[in-house]
C-alpha cells in the first residue's frame, strides 16, 4: 500500500496534483471532466447530498417544486461545484485579455464609481466562481484583500493562499489581527472581498434567510461601521462557454442608528436579505454543503 509522504496529507496531495492534471487539459475539457466528477459525487456522497437538498428546499420553499425537480437542482449543484474547482485551477493561467472577454460586465457601471473612490467592502455568498471577480479587479488595477478559513491542514491552507495570490488576491488568515489588517487596507483604498454566508467560527449574528433562522459572520458589518466605507453585496455567476456574470446589488445602509451591537445585527440582517436575492438567482450554484438553517434537520449530516 502506498503511503502519504511524511508531513503531507491526502487532501493536500489531491488538490495539488489534481490541479496539476487539470491544468494540462484545455479549460473547456477540464470543466466537463469536473462536472462529471461532481455528478459522480452526487451519487457517492449521500450525506452531503441530503445537506444540499435540505438547504435548497429552504431556498425553494416559496416555489412549488416536484421531487424530481429538487433532485435535478441538487445534482446541478454538485456539477457546478466541480466546474468551480476547474475554473479556479485555470484562472491563474488566463491572460488579461481573456479575463476581460470572459467577464460580462455590462451592469457594473453603478459600482465603478464606488470602487474608484477606494476602500470598498464586497460581500459575497459561496456562489458561482467568486475568485473570477477578484482576478477581474486585479486586472483593473485594484488591490484586493480577502480572508480565508483554515483548511484541513497547514499545508493545504498555505497552498490555497499561494493559489489565490496567483490571482492577485492578498489573503489573510482568520486571527486576532485580521480585522486590523483589513481596516488598514481600507484606509489605503484597497478592496476587501469577503465570502460571508457561513458562520465558520460559531460566534456569528442570528439572522433570517428565506424565512428560516441561521447565522452569518458579523465581520463585514463591523468593518463597514469602523471604516465608514461602502458594503456592497455581489456575486459572480458561472455562465455557459466559460463566461462569468457579475451581479452587484445596492450598498447596504451602514449608518449608525443605535449601539454597535444593534447596528451590526441590523446590517448583517440586511446583508442576509441581499444574499437571498443573489442565491435565488442561481440556487444550483450555491456551494454550501453543510446544514445552513437551524430549524432544518437533515436525516444525515456530515462534517
Amino acid at each position: 500500500m502506498s503511503r502519504v509522504p511524511r508531513g503531507r496529507d491526502r487532501a493536500y496531495l489531491t488538490y495539488r496534483y489534481g490541479a496539476f492534471v487539470l491544468r494540462l487539459l484545455p479549460a473547456g475539457l477540464s470543466r466537463m471532466l469536473m462536472r462529471a466528477i461532481g455528478s459522480f459525487a452526487y451519487h457517492r456522497a449521500p450525506g452531503v447530498r441530503v445537506n444540499v437538498e435540505a438547504n435548497l428546499r429552504v431556498v425553494l420553499d416559496s416555489t412549488p417544486a416536484t421531487a424530481n425537480e429538487v433532485n435535478s437542482l441538487v445534482r446541478r449543484s454538485f456539477k457546478s461545484y466541480g466546474a468551480y474547482w476547474s475554473d479556479v485551477f485555470h484562472l491563474a493561467h488566463m491572460s488579461k485579455r481573456r479575463v476581460l472577454r470572459s467577464f460580462i460586465d455590462h451592469d457594473l457601471a453603478p459600482v465603478r464609481s464606488i470602487l474608484d473612490a477606494g476602500g470598498t467592502i464586497l460581500a459575497l455568498p459561496h456562489l458561482g466562481t467568486w475568485e473570477m471577480g477578484g482576478l477581474w479587479l486585479h486586472h483593473q488595477g485594484f488591490s484586493v484583500l480577502s480572508v480565508a478559513e483554515p483548511a484541513s491542514s497547514p499545508q493545504l491552507t498555505a497552498w490555497f493562499t499561494r493559489e489565490r495570490a496567483r490571482l492577485g488576491l492578498v489573503v489573510h488568515q482568520l486571527g486576532e489581527r485580521t480585522t486590523a489588517a483589513l481596516l488598514e487596507g481600507l484606509s489605503r483604498g484597497e478592496i476587501i472581498a469577503l465570502v460571508a454566508d457561513r458562520d465558520i467560527v460559531g460566534d456569528g449574528i442570528e439572522v433570517t434567510m428565506f424565512g428560516r433562522s441561521t447565522s452569518l459572520p458579523g465581520g463585514p458589518a463591523l468593518l463597514a461601521l469602523r471604516s465608514g466605507r461602502p458594503l456592497v453585496p455581489c456575486a459572480i455567476y458561472q455562465q455557459p462557454h466559460g463566461r462569468y456574470l457579475p451581479v452587484v446589488l445596492e450598498s447596504v445602509a451602514t449608518d449608525r442608528r443605535g449601539s454597535l451591537r444593534e447596528d451590526i445585527a441590523r446590517i448583517t440582517q440586511d446583508l442576509a436579505t441581499a444574499f437571498e436575492v443573489l442565491i435565488a438567482g442561481a440556487p444550483d450554484q450555491w456551494h454550501v454543503f453543510q446544514p445552513r438553517f437551524h430549524e432544518v434537520s437533515p436525516s444525515m449530516e456530515v462534517g
